[in-house]
């Protein structure tokens, strides 16, 4: 039964409706107070937390690996405090078992980040530069025909590398070494030079490339292309593929509701991968990830970044097939004194970092580390950890750059190396 509307219950009615917006409006205020306090405490506690300061001989531990529960913090060091140091001495360790996942898994599970202890002998010469583990140890040089052998005893023929401009030259190394295990190695497909993705190198067939959207990817020589490789009765297809960030839109597939042409949307570079990309060419055997965190430097705040790493961690496990093998290298260290000056003069007007440059990138490495570790320390799991290159670069980042952000080329032949040593030491 339905009351009669009286200037009493009118009344009533206004004054409840007063109270309702009142309670409401503090409510917002509240959260908008709150969202406010911790996004100012991040950067707040780290710009007054004392720095950590390591002795020569300690061990790091995990009191250095988080920030009241908050976030990941990684101390900033600078070249004399560095866990990777600079050695005189000529010989090596020979007792020393040899680097593994099994070693840097035992490694990753008691101190809870990258690898990233050692020394650095003849660093005076990049070309004869060594790097030796404190827990294990690497060749100075691959034995001929040894890459070969690991694709192969492995059945790897489609290997995948990805990442920015660093990855692009890293990527350069391991062709590079592959071409000298092999009879022959010619590039079948190439996409062109620009700032752009290109998407005709993206095509696929039956696939209405009116759907397929692309724009900007931040690296202007950091073209997509593909090797095939031949020894023998033996095939291996290397790939480059940019990734300037885990979440760039710069490859999208816009959805239709159309009944006739019905497609999944792809709102990022790694979902157009996993979802289209990887199904119509195959879904890579080896995948080596040099993670883009000189790009994510300048574009997000820690929070972000842990939110998008274990989105990338995400796609690795939902989309990826057990039969692949993803391994990840962290980024190295930058030498800021040689920025041209347009950069400088955009970090001091703008603020643009609230910490030290390579403090923030020693804190997303340790941020993706956190995101990724119940896969690193899992012996079943097919998602690899490496070295901590913010931590080998250390002491050597300025002896050998080639600008800010790049090392010397030799830089990355010799983590090529030992990464393939790393990946054949696998039991």
């Amino acid at each position: 039964m339905w009351l009669a509307e009286t200037p009493q219950s009118t009344g009533l009615y206004r004054r409840a409706a007063k109270r309702t917006i009142c309670t409401v409006s503090a409510a917002l205020v509240t959260l908008l107070l709150f969202s406010y306090t911790i996004s100012s405490l991040e950067w707040t506690n780290i710009s007054t937390r004392p720095p950590y300061m390591l002795a020569p001989s300690s061990e790091p531990t995990q009191a250095d690996t988080l920030l009241d529960g908050l976030i990941p913090f990684v101390p900033y060091r600078n070249r004399n405090d560095c866990h990777v140091k600079l050695s005189a001495e000529q010989t090596t360790d020979h007792s020393k078992p040899l680097c593994s996942p099994g070693t840097f898994r035992r490694y990753f599970a008691q101190y809870g980040r990258f690898y990233g202890n050692g020394k650095w002998r003849n660093a005076s010469d990049i070309r004869n530069a060594v790097f030796e583990p404190q827990d294990c140890a690497f060749s100075s040089r691959l034995e001929r025909g040894s890459i070969r052998d690991y694709l192969q005893r492995r059945n790897i023929t489609y290997l995948l590398v990805s990442g920015d401009s660093n990855g692009y030259i890293f990527s350069e190394s391991v062709i590079d070494l592959i071409k000298k295990d092999f009879q022959t190695c010619k590039k079948t497909r190439e996409e062109s030079r620009s700032s752009n993705f290109d998407k005709r190198y993206f095509d696929l067939p039956n696939f209405p490339m009116s759907l397929l959207q692309t724009s900007g990817r931040g690296c202007n020589f950091c073209k997509a292309y593909v090797y095939q490789c031949v020894h023998g009765d033996f095939t291996i297809k290397m790939e480059y593929i940019s990734l300037c960030h885990f979440i760039a839109s710069s490859v999208r597939v816009e959805h239709t509701g159309n009944f006739q042409i019905r497609h999944i949307s792809a709102n990022t570079l790694l979902e157009f991968l996993v979802k289209y990309y990887f199904k119509h060419w195959r879904y890579p055997d080896l995948w080596m990830i040099y993670a883009p965190i000189m790009h994510e430097l300048w574009h997000r705040d820690l929070s972000t970044f842990d939110m998008y790493s274990h989105n990338f961690r995400h796609f690795l496990n939902a989309y990826m097939p057990k039969t692949s093998k993803t391994i990840v290298l962290p980024a190295h260290r930058e030498c800021p004194k040689f920025w041209p000056q347009k950069m400088k003069d955009i970090v001091m007007k703008n603020r643009v970092f609230k910490t030290p440059l390579n403090e923030k990138l020693h804190n997303m490495n340790q941020v993706l580390f956190n995101a990724l570790k119940p896969d690193l320390l899992d012996p079943k799991s097919n998602v690899l950890g490496f070295l901590d290159l913010a931590e080998v670069s250390c002491p050597v980042a300025c002896k050998w750059h080639n600008g800010a952000a790049h090392m010397q080329k030799p830089w990355y032949d010799k983590m090529t190396s030992y990464m393939f040593q790393f990946l054949a030491n696998e039991t």
